[in-house]
């Protein structure tokens, strides 16, 4: 998505479900910046995890909370 500006991308519960309580580490390769968030859909101040990436390879790990809902 090069100069596209600003995009939302989620997982949908029907192809991708994130267990609670679990840790994930996430790996992904991109040619900009932004902020990664992974959050509860029912809570959205609910987020395990919320984390600024740059340009190339970025890694992150996260421990999922009780919900069953993160995306």
């Amino acid at each position: 998505m090069y100069g596209a500006g600003s995009a939302k991308m989620r997982t949908y519960p029907a192809t991708m479900r994130l267990k609670p309580n679990t840790e994930y580490t996430m790996e992904f390769d991109v040619l900009g910046s932004g902020t990664v968030y992974i959050m509860s859909e029912s809570d959205e101040s609910d987020k395990p995890m919320q984390e600024s990436f740059s340009e190339g390879h970025n890694k992150f790990t996260f421990t999922t909370g009780d919900k069953t809902d993160y995306i």
